[in-house]
């Protein structure tokens, strides 16, 4: 990765200085995949230097460790080596949430576990010709029936959403409206003539994905969880 660590090529160096230490017990080593979605062969290779360097410590110094590990979640996917002998446990980070890299493959079967959840605040009837958002870039062909939802790109909505994404309303996906503000967020819920306001929002879950919002912002489903402001509140669900 170049951002951390030490140079394979002298880390049998730095290992044995700090056997030296008295107060410091040597339990493990591990290693990390930039790769594992596309290039399996670069990750090939990183696995057997480290089993080379640790069949050097052994072999030269007599150490050992209690711990190997090299497989993030990617790796858990892409390379099946990572997950097998001396390897002795993997760290999965984002497929805990059910979620996945965009690239490489989709070896387990997860659920995702993220949702997001919002109000609507506000339901109102607007004419043909009138104009939603900042930017006026929507404009109504038709009378619309528009559902005022709160929430917005300050809790992490991506504002490519923007006329391009859905919100879900009493199960049913309603298009987005507009350019999505900071703190609010409009949706046609014209085909939901039982709506009110206090019904709940699905944001994201229930058939709107990470990778949904991914795809949308440009980027990784990791930042979009990273993204997710401070103010969205956190309730832990065990089931």
């Amino acid at each position: 990765m170049g951002r951390l660590g030490l140079d394979p090529s002298t880390c049998l160096h730095w290992i044995k200085e700090l056997k030296n230490f008295t107060n410091i017990k040597l339990e493990g080593i591990y290693s990390h995949f930039p790769t594992a979605y596309t290039d399996r062969s670069f990750s090939e290779s990183q696995i057997q230097r480290l089993i080379a360097i640790i069949g050097r410590m052994g072999s030269q110094e007599g150490i050992s460790f209690r711990h190997i590990h090299i497989s993030n979640s990617d790796g858990l996917h892409n390379v099946p080596a990572a997950s097998q002998s001396p390897f002795t446990m993997v760290r999965t980070g984002i497929n805990l949430y059910g979620c996945f890299d965009l690239e490489g493959r989709q070896a387990l079967k997860l659920e995702e576990v993220i949702k997001i959840r919002s109000r609507l605040v506000a339901i109102r009837t607007l004419p043909k010709g009138a104009t939603i958002g900042y930017g006026r870039s929507c404009v109504l062909t038709k009378p619309t029936i528009v559902g005022t939802a709160s929430i917005g790109y300050a809790d992490g909505l991506p504002l490519h959403f923007s006329e391009n994404g859905h919100l879900i309303l009493n199960g049913i996906h309603c298009p987005i409206l507009g350019r999505t503000s900071m703190d609010y967020t409009t949706i046609d819920i014209t085909n939901i003539p039982n709506a009110k306001v206090g019904n709940e929002v699905i944001c994201l879950g229930d058939g709107i994905t990470t990778a949904d919002w991914a795809r949308a912002k440009g980027t990784v489903p990791y930042e979009v969880i990273c993204s997710i402001g401070n103010r969205v509140e956190r309730v832990i669900v065990e089931k």
